[in-house]
């Protein structure tokens, strides 16, 4: 079941087959998305010990326009659906308030290319950071996207 799904995310260049092994009669993939990530040098130009980017690659964006786009499209509708549902539950139930999960942060800044640099290289730490240091034990999923304009 999962031949097609493979096949799609091979053709969009969002994954690459790394290295395969023949196994008897089998012929077994090994499968990596690591073309999509900046390693090494970084579009915030951040020493390689200090920052382990996460963002996708200049060089990818550029010869993946559409698949970009899409994604982009897709997180940002995937925010917008969970907002709404939070608004939903929110306005059936008033003391739903302190559970709602969906919110963001609006700002507009002038700030110098190195300052912006180095805003994306520290909110990158601060999101390590948060996570390296959560103690707690009930975790999920927290999706955060950071875009500049």
């Amino acid at each position: 079941q999962l031949y097609y799904p493979v096949k799609k995310l091979l053709e969009l260049d969002l994954i690459e087959v790394v290295k395969s092994e023949q196994i008897k009669n089998l012929q077994e993939y090994y499968y990596s998305s690591y073309n999509l990530n900046e390693h090494g040098s970084t579009l915030l130009n951040s020493d390689e010990n200090e920052f382990d980017g996460i963002s996708m690659s200049a060089d990818w964006i550029v010869n993946h326009k559409d698949e970009f786009v899409k994604l982009f499209l897709y997180r940002m509708q995937m925010f917008l659906d969970s907002a709404l549902t939070e608004m939903d539950k929110y306005q059936d139930d008033p003391t739903y308030f302190e559970k709602i999960k969906a919110g963001g942060i609006f700002s507009a800044m002038k700030l110098s290319q190195e300052a912006q640099k180095k805003l994306f290289k520290n909110i990158y730490k601060l999101m390590d950071k948060a996570e390296a240091e959560d103690q707690g034990t009930n975790k999920e999923t927290f999706n955060f996207m950071v875009q500049k304009w």
